[in-house]
């Protein structure tokens, strides 16, 4: 599967940033997503399921946007706004449990009730992008460090000498899984 979106969105980029604003402009993914399932019912495509999954995707992101707040002196918050692109890396796993009934005069409409589902993900990242005010890369590293709400222990950080830009690497997000969902398909 692979996507683009153009649109404005209010979503914000999953993978590197949950700010107070975040707008983001274009995200190109690919993702692959195999799954297998056992029918507990003996039955080959209906009944009750257990399904394993492992997800892969890449993410491209273009012309985002996050605000970070950081102290300035009398302990007065100043905001540094990053102008960014970004890439994230995500591979995930997990079991399912749910089930699949068969409709029409030829068994061609598909029901399948994902009742619930647990799983675990691992997201690795990096950014580069330009920041104002043209402030100390201390502070601008502190702010980011505070503002994306990912492990930023290891993360790196280069700053160019001459104009106020920044690339962060390695950002890493752990995360649980938790789903369901009710789909209707046809089949051929």
């Amino acid at each position: 599967m692979t996507g683009r979106s153009q649109e404005p969105s209010t979503t914000s980029s999953y993978a590197l940033s949950n700010s107070i604003d975040v707008l983001s402009r274009a995200t190109e993914y690919v993702a692959i997503s195999p799954q297998l399932r056992w029918y507990l019912n003996g039955g080959l495509g209906h009944g009750f399921y257990i399904q394993g999954y492992y997800r892969f995707q890449h993410s491209d992101f273009t012309h985002q946007h996050i605000y970070a707040q950081h102290k300035v002196v009398d302990d007065k918050m100043q905001y540094i706004s990053v102008d960014y692109d970004g890439q994230a890396t995500t591979h995930s796993y997990g079991l399912s449990i749910g089930a699949q009934w068969l409709f029409g005069r030829r068994k061609n409409i598909v029901l399948d009730w994902h009742i619930l589902g647990v799983g675990r993900g691992f997201t690795r990242g990096s950014l580069t992008g330009t920041y104002t005010p043209a402030v100390s890369h201390a502070e601008v590293e502190k702010a980011l460090r505070q503002d994306i709400p990912r492990d930023m222990t290891n993360a790196g950080f280069t700053f160019d000498a001459t104009q106020p830009q920044v690339k962060v690497s390695k950002i890493k997000q752990a995360s649980d899984i938790f789903d369901m969902g009710v789909s209707i398909g046809f089949r051929f």
